[in-house]
């Protein structure tokens, strides 16, 4: 009987082990994934509060995170930002807002992905990046309107510094 309890503590320890590993790397692959969008560590101490992801057939999709930064974090990461020189303070343009929440453009209605739609859009108080990669991958369209296309690839991400709280979203069609 004491052989068996021995063992059985023995397998949820190590079950525990394996829980808290797999979460560790989780975390830390995500961070690394904004990395990649965003060209700009995330603070190691920071929070994946959400990830949502959904791919097509063909690599279209969105993927959305919501980070959350300590008060050391959001100081390395506004430091970081401001070097880099590519992330401007709020408000949006107007083309990007409605990319982005979708709205009323030129006379039209426009409702461009889902998972945008959960980044708040009172934010006043905040930086954002946008990266037109279509635009990158047809210098042609580059000083085309974006909201006006008929493909969408492009990266954002905004930072609201009162929450402490940095959305990022990625859109390929």
């Amino acid at each position: 009987m004491f052989e068996l309890l021995k063992k059985s503590k023995l397998i949820l320890a190590f079950l525990a082990l394996i829980i808290i590993g797999g979460y560790v790397f989780f975390q830390s692959s995500n961070v690394m994934n904004t990395k990649r969008l965003l060209g700009v560590n995330i603070p190691r101490d920071s929070t994946i509060i959400i990830k949502e992801s959904s791919t097509g057939f063909f690599g279209d999709g969105e993927y959305y995170v919501e980070v959350l930064l300590s008060d050391k974090g959001l100081e390395k990461f506004i430091n970081a930002v401001n070097k880099g020189g590519k992330w401007l303070p709020v408000p949006l343009s107007e083309e990007i807002s409605v990319l982005i929440y979708g709205g009323k453009y030129r006379g039209a209605n426009y409702s461009i992905g889902n998972q945008s739609k959960n980044i708040p859009q009172d934010i006043d108080n905040g930086v954002y990046y946008f990266r037109d990669r279509f635009g990158e991958r047809n210098p042609e369209m580059k000083d085309t309107n974006v909201v006006t296309r008929g493909a969408y690839n492009i990266t954002f991400a905004i930072l609201d510094i009162q929450t402490k709280k940095l959305y990022i979203y990625e859109l390929n069609t």
